[in-house]
């Protein structure tokens, strides 16, 4: 896939990207949910009930989308109104964490809302990626396609999104997708293990020594 030039977005004005490294103790299941907390917790927003449904229906969009994983992590049903507003907003990846948080609190009908998300060009939107991942999070690995189209992205933003999401679809390795293709999740590993940026490669390098199987391990000696 020839993808034309892209730049990274700017940051959002005024908000704060910056969050502490996870806790080295800390699974990597549990990565996106402590991220989440932890945006909301360094921009000054309690990780308190009122103040993550405040952030959720009034926040910059960053924060919403990070209100919106974090409501659902905590079980929050009382933010599925705010949430299904969300799902109609304009902002890509806003609506995709509302939809996500939606079937993390039970309402499985919102899942068409991920599987839109994939239809979005990967060079040009972080949404594809970040969908991918929580469909194979939820069981759903129809999402592997667009996850490999990723990592042929100059967009460094893109890469590590997509980099986020291989450790889940791990269970899905050497099966196959709807329309036949062969799910080589280890091909994914070994090429962002290749990637110029070292970001990329350090944060591969966690998954593949956090699941320690024979191939994980192969890759790392290699690597």
């Amino acid at each position: 896939m020839n993808s034309p030039p892209h730049h990274d977005p700017p940051e959002p004005t005024g908000i704060v990207l910056d969050t502490p490294d996870p806790p080295d103790d800390l699974p990597y299941t549990d990565f996106e949910d402590y991220r989440a907390r932890e945006l909301l917790r360094v921009n000054g927003i309690e990780l308190k009930r009122d103040s993550v449904l405040t952030a959720l229906q009034q926040g910059d969009p960053v924060l919403q989308g990070a209100a919106a994983h974090t409501v659902a992590a905590l079980g929050l049903t009382e933010a599925i109104p705010a949430l299904k507003r969300l799902v109609e907003t304009s902002d890509d990846l806003v609506k995709t964490e509302a939809g996500y948080g939606l079937v993390r609190l039970g309402l499985d009908e919102y899942r068409h809302i991920l599987k839109e998300a994939l239809r979005s060009r990967p060079d040009a939107n972080l949404s594809p990626a970040v969908a991918a991942g929580d469909l194979a999070r939820l069981g759903d690995p129809s999402g592997f396609p667009v996850l490999a189209m990723c990592f042929e992205v100059d967009n460094l933003i893109v890469r590590m999104i997509a980099c986020k999401q291989l450790l889940f679809f791990v269970p899905f390795h050497d099966t196959k997708t709807s329309d036949g293709q062969r799910m080589d999740v280890y091909a994914l590993f070994e090429r962002a293990l290749a990637d110029p940026h070292p970001d990329v490669r350090r944060l591969v390098a966690r998954q593949l020594s956090e699941l320690g199987t024979p191939e994980a391990l192969r890759l790392l000696h290699r690597g």
